[in-house]
């Protein structure tokens, strides 16, 4: 009796994790989205104050359970950077001092990544 995996065992896995990333992304909206239906598909997903920066980078707000987060670089899939805050007007307030996706906001308790 051998150990050595059977390689139609690989390949039924292999095509089972292909077929589980292809459900993950047509879950994640539709790829060639314009900006109202990318911003009504951040609505949908919880954002708030959804701005585009001048360097085409987007930015929103999201409630967390005790804090507010100021999401940089939203796109379909999530957010780049991640700036939390005790209260929603200093989230707000950050977020509309924004002009680009490097700057870096003020104020914030925790960050992701850290």
């Amino acid at each position: 009796m051998s150990n050595k995996p059977n390689p139609s065992d690989n390949e039924a896995l292999l095509r089972e994790a292909l077929r589980l990333v292809d459900d993950i992304v047509a879950q994640s909206g539709p790829v060639n989205m314009d900006d109202e239906q990318f911003r009504a598909f951040l609505i949908k997903d919880g954002y708030t104050h959804i701005r585009r920066l001048d360097d085409g980078t987007w930015v929103g707000l999201v409630s967390l359970l005790f804090t507010t987060g100021l999401c940089i670089g939203l796109d379909r899939f999530g957010w780049e950077r991640r700036y939390d805050y005790e209260h929603p007007v200093h989230a707000i307030t950050e977020l509309l001092k924004l002009e680009r996706g490097d700057q870096v906001p003020q104020g914030w308790i925790d960050r992701r990544p850290e």
